[in-house]
Formats: structure tokens, C-alpha cells, sequence
């Protein structure tokens, strides 16, 4: 999608998710000696099946081990390449498998995958430690949407680098929602930056209880970034429109669209841009058609 996004004629619009309130995502950044961190994940019965990932920044190279809700404890994992631990439990049926990758393939950054099977209704506890005896920080999140119901999230949670792919890619107008009648971001709307500290979201569209087309010939509302991602791609067909069927700029790219649309965003006066929660500000289609005039 970012290749298509610098062709002629074409522009990507991509949801930010509405993951922001979810607690799916923790954030560990640790200054001070020991350099260790505890993660407390709370699991739900229902949630038989799942997986979390870790994601350290280099330099760090973590080891991990888990406790369990009965506070039966692991030994400590260390990264491998090819290698995969199952861990079972004496006090409970649950198992948990450990892949801790010393350099993910695509990345050739460190991840920790754990795949949770049948784990007991609790805390469950992930303790990391610094190999290197370091200052280190990391991320790590649980599964998006309706993959994991709401009762299994963590404790001490952080709403912030929860937008969802493809909205992290660098190229596409990713967008947040905001509520249009009192012009307040949706709670639920992921927040930025990407992990990789692209400046995402790029832009908020309205994005509440907005009229749309449902099966069987009705109509009704939808909330959320996928709403605004949708009123977005109305937008964006008006300004292909002016572009191309009008010919005022038949070799406009998605790029150039983006950039139209971030320099004619309105911007509250109170608030510094762009920032991880409105991006650019909120879309204003008026005021791009107001300084195209001026072309």
C-alpha cells in the first residue's frame, strides 16, 4: 500500500483501529538498576487460546519467565534462533509455548511470542530481564478486536502505540475519529506513534454514529475509525475528482492528497501538532478547496 500510494491517480486511506481503551498494550521503559520488569497480564477463562508478542529496542537482548496465578514460576528463557519452549504448569492444565527469537526475520529485531493454551483465570506475571544489565525499553501487546474478549487485558496497560497495520505504514492516510458533535477524540480511537516512531495518525475525521448502509436494505449508524476512514475515502474521491475527471491535475498521487489534505486541516489554537492522538488535526475538506483556488 505504500507503493500504490506514490502511483498516479490513486490514494489509501487506512482505520487507526479502536484500540486506545482496550488495555491490550503495555509499555515497560526501565532507567534504574536491577534492570528487570514485571508485566502483569490478567487472563480470563474464557480466552482459552491467544498469543502476546514482546518487542524489546536494540540494544537490549531480554530473557523471560513467567508465573503463574498460583505463583507456580518458570525458569528463565533466553534467546535462541530456532527454538521453542513448551512450558506446562503442576498446579494447573494450562500450557504456554515460549519462542524468545533473538532477531525476528523480517526485522532482525528480538521478539518474545508467547501462545497461551487453556491458562487458569488470574494474574499471570511476565518478568524480563536485561541481559545486557542496561537501561532498555519495550512493548508488548495482546491480540486486536474480537480476538480476545475484554476480560483479559494488563493491569497497568498504556493506551499510546495502539494503532493496528496496515495503519502504521509510512505512506498511507491513516485515520482517528473524532466525535463531530463536540469535536472530543473517540476514547476507543488507537493512539500513535508507530513503535518505529512514524507520525501516525495522520489526520482525525468524524467518526460518530455516522448514517450508513446496512444488509437488507437498511440504514443505520456506525462508530469508530473505521467511519472516519470511510468518510475519508468520500474526501479523497472529491479531490480525485477535481484532479483527474476535471483535469486540473491528472498526475496527482496519494502522497500529494495527503499533504493537501495535512496543510489544510484545522488545528485547535490550545494544542501542539502534529501529536499522537489528532495527528495533523481534523479534516477539512472547505479548506483545501479554498487554497486550491488560489493555484
Amino acid at each position: 500500500m505504500d507503493f500504490l500510494t506514490r502511483l498516479t491517480r490513486i490514494c489509501v486511506t487506512v482505520s487507526a483501529g479502536n484500540e486506545g481503551n482496550s488495555s491490550r498494550h503495555f509499555y515497560g521503559n526501565i532507567r534504574q538498576s536491577p534492570y528487570r520488569s514485571e508485566v502483569e497480564l490478567r487472563i480470563d477463562s474464557q480466552d482459552s487460546r491467544f498469543a502476546a508478542e514482546i518487542w524489546p529496542y536494540a540494544p537490549a537482548r531480554l530473557s523471560i519467565g513467567i508465573t503463574s496465578h498460583s505463583g507456580e514460576a518458570t525458569p528463565l528463557i533466553y534467546p535462541r534462533i530456532n527454538t521453542c519452549e513448551k512450558l506446562n504448569f503442576v498446579f494447573n492444565q494450562g500450557t504456554v509455548w515460549v519462542s524468545n527469537i533473538s532477531f525476528e526475520e523480517e526485522t532482525g529485531e528480538q521478539l518474545i511470542l508467547l501462545r497461551f493454551e487453556n491458562p487458569v483465570s488470574g494474574v499471570w506475571r511476565l518478568n524480563l530481564t536485561n541481559m545486557e544489565n542496561e537501561p532498555f525499553s519495550f512493548h508488548s501487546w495482546l491480540p486486536a478486536g474480537n480476538m480476545i474478549s475484554n476480560e483479559t487485558y494488563f493491569l497497568q496497560s498504556n493506551p499510546d502505540t495502539t494503532i493496528l497495520s496496515p495503519g502504521n505504514s509510512i505512506h498511507c492516510l491513516t485515520m482517528t475519529a473524532y466525535n463531530q458533535d463536540n469535536d472530543s477524540v473517540l476514547i476507543d480511537s488507537s493512539r500513535g506513534y508507530s513503535r518505529n516512531g512514524n507520525l501516525k495518525p495522520t489526520l482525525a475525521a468524524p467518526g460518530y454514529e455516522l448514517t450508513c448502509a446496512l444488509p437488507n436494505n437498511n440504514y443505520g449508524t456506525l462508530t469508530g475509525t473505521g467511519a472516519s476512514t470511510a468518510h475519508t475515502a468520500g474526501i479523497i474521491a472529491l479531490l480525485l475528482e477535481w484532479a483527474v475527471s476535471r483535469g486540473n491535475y491528472t498526475s496527482i498521487t496519494g502522497v500529494d492528497i495527503n499533504q493537501l489534505l495535512i496543510r489544510a486541516a484545522t488545528r485547535s489554537s490550545g494544542t501542539v501538532y502534529p501529536n499522537n492522538i489528532w495527528g495533523y488535526g481534523q479534516i477539512n475538506i472547505n479548506k483545501v478547496f479554498e487554497q486550491l483556488a488560489f493555484l
